[in-house]
């Protein structure tokens, strides 16, 4: 099985209504993880795309798009 590249994990963080941030934290990790994981500095472990996966969506506030 392949690994997720940073492009596809970052379009599922933002599908699930997660930023940068607020995924790091759920992850307890930095956020320049994230931000390393999706611009392809680091690969993203197997463990954080399962994760990510598994995450319900974020209920969107008033006035989100």
């Amino acid at each position: 099985m392949e690994h997720m590249v940073g492009g596809a994990f970052k379009r599922m963080r933002k599908a699930k209504g997660y930023s940068q941030a607020a995924l790091a934290r759920e992850f307890d990790v930095n956020v320049m993880t994230v931000w390393r994981w999706e611009k392809g500095d680091l690969p993203v472990p197997r463990l954080a795309e399962l994760a990510l996966s598994a995450l319900k969506p974020k209920p969107k506030k008033k006035g989100d798009k």
